[in-house]
């Protein structure tokens, strides 16, 4: 058993190689990090890091197959310190017992093994392709959605149903901009009626606030829609939008309070009300409530794919959002919400988002400002309607299909596991009553080993002996 030491490789970069790992192979198991345990048969010659050691100078009469096998099989959890870095020492390595049947029960196991971890790794095989294919298919249904080809014969279909046209690009931005300026004009009447009755109140209340007067919303800017239908258009997030916040920055304790989503309850398309802490109800956290209806982005995240991805609030109940996530409301019945939940993560809108992306300190993140020049695809709400039909109805099936799927790929590796324990408890093939017993094995190992060390001993005295021999130049 040794860890790798380095040398120069054939392509002149420092490797490590094991000093008896010539031209046989060995077991390989990584040492460090998270892949701690991890068993491999190396190639001839094979180089290995500081993150792994050699099971090396096995006896030729152990099938080293069945050794990566059992190893396989093994729960090194008993054997990994560290929970910063996980490792697995040479002493806790070598302290693990091997049960060693005779060679050819050995052979018998091997084989046996092998010929159902095919036929279930072509059944897996068969299920990844399939699960791969309808994730395709998603993307594709999610593309073309956004892309107005989903609904293209509905289009054409619409005049003759309905007797009138769908509204044009135009317009639906005016239709858009109306709408604006009448919620606007509707803020308006609602601040003034509050700080009437703000005045009246406050001779009695002094420290009472004056009502905040809503802000004019921004110009609707359009952005190029050259390539979707002509009945569709692109406009910049921030001018359909009420409000683009980011959330709380107070840190959650205790078990009970107010529900604070964690920012891993966001991901594309879906949100998981389920993933929550508490924050202590001392705190004043109405101005961060979620209403229905309220989108939420992720502004921070480890994983850059996670990043600035949008799910729809849904929920009647309380929660609050962390300073990790954006929230944005749009309150306009020219626009669906649901519609929006399904377009921000996809096509022009995701795609500016990747290129707005930054990474610090193995953080990727985005801004509010982001946010708020994302470009985002409408068409008319009846169009609205039908495309977030379609796509409930079709993802509902095919991810229903995808969860099925991921479910017989995880049985499907946990018979393995199953097969590998059924190995080594002497429950996968049946013992031959001719095979010499184990202890035979264990006494030609004994002797193998006890040749080899004496043949090495010998070399060394060898060695030794030829140096003796030669006799140092005599000073001048």
């Amino acid at each position: 058993l040794e860890t790798g030491y380095p040398v120069y490789g054939a392509n002149g970069k420092i490797g490590f190689f094991n000093k008896y790992n010539h031209e046989d192979p060995a077991l390989m198991i990584t040492c460090r990090g998270a892949t701690c345990g991890e068993i491999h048969i190396s190639e001839p010659y094979a180089y290995i890091n500081g993150n792994a050691m050699c099971l090396d100078n096995i006896p030729k009469l152990m099938n080293i197959k069945y050794l990566f096998y059992y190893l396989k099989s093994f729960n090194f959890s008993f054997v990994i310190s560290g929970s910063a870095q996980p490792q697995i020492t040479q002493s806790g390595l070598k302290a693990i017992d091997i049960p060693i049947p005779p060679v050819n029960e050995q052979n018998r196991i091997v084989d046996k093994i092998e010929t159902l971890f095919s036929e279930v790794d072509a059944g897996i095989e068969n299920l990844t392709l399939a699960k791969r294919q309808l994730e395709q298919y998603r993307q594709s249904l999610l593309k073309h959605a956004f892309e107005g080809k989903l609904t293209a014969k509905w289009r054409e279909e619409y005049a003759e149903k309905h007797g009138k046209s769908l509204p044009s690009a135009d317009e639906l931005l005016e239709q858009i901009q109306t709408a604006r300026q009448n919620y606007y004009d509707q803020q308006i009447m609602d601040w003034e009626q509050a700080v009437e009755a703000w005045e009246e109140k406050g001779k009695e209340e002094k420290k009472s606030r004056k009502p905040i007067k809503p802000t004019k919303p921004k110009k609707l800017l359009v952005l190029d829609s050259s390539d979707l239908p002509n009945e569709w258009v692109v406009v910049e997030f921030e001018g359909i939008c009420e409000l683009i916040r980011n959330g709380l920055s107070l840190k959650p304790e205790g078990h009970e309070g107010t529900k604070i989503l964690r920012i891993s309850a966001v991901r594309a398309f879906s949100l998981n009300l389920d993933d929550y802490r508490y924050l202590s109800s001392e705190h004043e956290v109405s101005s961060f409530l979620l209403q229905q209806g309220d989108l939420l982005f992720t502004r921070y995240n480890g994983t850059r794919r996670y990043v600035g991805v949008c799910a729809l609030f849904k929920s009647t109940e309380d929660y609050v959002y962390p300073d990790k996530l954006i929230r944005a409301r749009v309150d306009l019945d020219e626009v669906e919400n649901s519609f929006l939940a399904y377009g921000l993560n996809v096509g022009v809108s995701r795609s500016f988002i990747e290129r707005r992306i930054r990474t610090t300190a193995g953080q990727s993140g985005i801004s509010g400002g982001d946010i708020k020049k994302m470009p985002v695809v409408l068409c008319s709400k009846q169009e609205q309607d039908i495309i977030v039909s379609t796509l409930d109805e079709k993802l509902s099936e095919t991810d229903s299909i995808i969860s099925t799927l991921e479910s017989k790929i995880l049985k499907a590796n946990l018979l393995k596991t199953s097969i590998l324990h059924k190995a080594f408890q002497g429950k996968l093939v049946p013992q031959d009553p001719n095979d010499p017993p184990a202890s035979e094995l264990l006494a030609q190992i004994k002797a193998e080993r006890e040749a080899k060390a004496l043949a090495e001993k010998q070399a060394k005295q060898d060695k030794a002996a030829s140096k003796s021999k030669v006799k140092p130049k005599s000073a001048k």
